[in-house]
């Protein structure tokens, strides 16, 4: 009987298929709820309390090692006038949202550390949602924007395969902000931000992580008014709980 003898040579078996390793800044989608505590001041006037209501939502797409990132917040809560009588109050209701958006370049640094140094713009605006009659005597009685270009440094440490630790830090030297229907303006040269921010990511499911973290952020400048200088601060902290989405962990 003749037997088929084949002239090529046979195939090497297909070697499995590696798995890319996890990478700390990936593309990913999140959202979350926080707690906000506010205190504005300026020139001795002073507005301050929590709000429970801020929602967050953000995302980045990492291409190689450039990554590019955004965030947006909101907040909407009522303000009460110890001016005014209880019949009157809720005498504002100011509603303020915040984007952000960054470029950056990840590079790894010793001890396990990845960084994004980046380059970030921000953005924020404030409706008072009153009468335009200046209860509080500060900023927040008045529509206004507030933007700034700056620097911001996330680092991310692996504790592990399932939890992450993140610190971020941001300063915004060069901004600028507008007031509506305000007796007074920023000092253009005076306004800055800073803020910061510390979390913990803690891998659940199908590339799905909660997220715990921690944050704070502090507008500082003057403003003119009545041809001095004043000072003007709005300090923020708050406490946040969010779920985060990262495509290339399903599966792991």
């Amino acid at each position: 009987m003749l037997a088929y003898v084949p002239d090529y040579r046979e195939a090497p078996p297909a070697q499995a298929e590696q798995a890319l390793p996890l990478r700390a800044f990936d593309t990913h989608a999140g959202i979350g709820y926080a707690v906000h505590l506010g205190r504005a001041s300026l020139d001795g006037a002073t507005i301050e309390g929590a709000a429970d209501n801020v929602l967050h939502l953000k995302g980045q797409f990492r291409a190689g090692s450039w990554l590019l990132a955004g965030s947006v917040w909101r907040l909407k809560a009522p303000v009460t006038a110890t001016v005014l009588a209880t019949t009157a109050n809720p005498a504002l209701t100011p509603e303020i949202s915040e984007l952000r958006a960054c470029a950056g370049y990840v590079v790894s640094l010793p001890l396990g550390l990845e960084a994004a140094p980046s380059l970030a713009l921000v953005s924020q605006e404030l409706a008072p949602g009153g009468s335009g009659v200046p209860i509080t005597g500060t900023p927040l009685d008045f529509a206004q924007t507030r933007r700034g270009f700056g620097l911001e440094l996330p680092v991310v440490l692996a504790l592990g395969d399932r939890v992450e630790a993140v610190v971020r830090g941001a300063v915004f030297p060069w901004a600028a902000g507008r007031l509506d229907k305000a007796p007074y303006a920023f000092d253009q040269e005076r306004l800055h931000l800073f803020a910061g921010q510390a979390g913990l990511k803690v891998s659940l499911v199908g590339g799905l992580d909660a997220e715990l973290a921690v944050g704070l952020s502090s507008w500082q400048g003057d403003v003119k008014l009545d041809g001095r200088l004043r000072d003007f601060r709005d300090l923020a902290a708050t406490a946040m709980l969010g779920l985060i989405y990262r495509p290339e962990r399903v599966g792991r």
